[in-house]
């Protein structure tokens, strides 16, 4: 499963073509790759519950420090993944943390935010907190779960209580300004009036 992932670089595929006679299925998304893998694998990697599971089991890529990932059964290597196999987004993630420290200010707090769109295809959801819109990444796991199980459920205009964490830089090249938005801990859940159903 993970060299679907390498090779489609962890996206959404734009369109599933099932070949049922050779019980293969080819999965092609935006950019133009495409893979043609056996029908059971594609059917499992278009469940965005498993492309999420599969970002998580790269994101230490993105640490300083940490340049390729060994996957191994036993003491059986059954593959690897480098900081090329990353998808656009865990790049940007990755650039951030290897900016100097001196060059980077975070700061965790409580917030309220306002759900603008909820997002599972990359990991970014659109929230308002009042005075702007900006993208976040929730990584908080337990919140992510209780999603993938639809044990919870949004409606137009839900409100989350969370643990916001912004970090700001300054890149060194050209000294522009990039803010990374993240969700550390979903607090509360607060729901609209009832409106029309986002997501089950």
């Amino acid at each position: 499963m993970l060299d679907i992932w390498k090779k489609l670089r962890g996206e959404k595929p734009k369109s599933v073509v099932e070949d049922r006679g050779k019980g293969v299925t080819i999965l092609v998304c935006g950019d133009g790759n495409e893979v043609t893998v056996d029908a059971y694998a594609g059917a499992l990697y278009t469940k965005d519950s498993i492309r999420s599971s599969l970002t998580g089991v790269v994101r230490p890529l993105t640490k300083d420090g940490i340049r390729t990932l060994n996957i191994r059964k036993g003491k059986t290597a059954i593959n690897v993944v480098t900081q090329a196999d990353l998808p656009l987004a865990l790049h940007q993630t990755l650039a951030l943390s290897e900016t100097s420290s001196a060059n980077a200010l975070r700061d965790s707090r409580e917030a309220l935010l306002r759900v603008v769109r909820a997002n599972f295809e990359k990991g970014k959801w659109g929230f308002s907190d009042g005075a702007a819109n900006f993208s976040a990444d929730i990584t908080d796991n337990g919140f992510k779960q209780k999603l993938d199980s639809r044990e919870i459920g949004f409606y137009k205009g839900d409100t989350l209580r969370v643990i916001l964490t912004t970090t700001q830089v300054v890149m060194s090249e050209d000294q522009t300004f990039h803010t990374k938005y993240e969700i550390e801990k979903v607090i509360e859940h607060i729901h609209a009036p009832k409106q029309q159903k986002l997501i089950e």
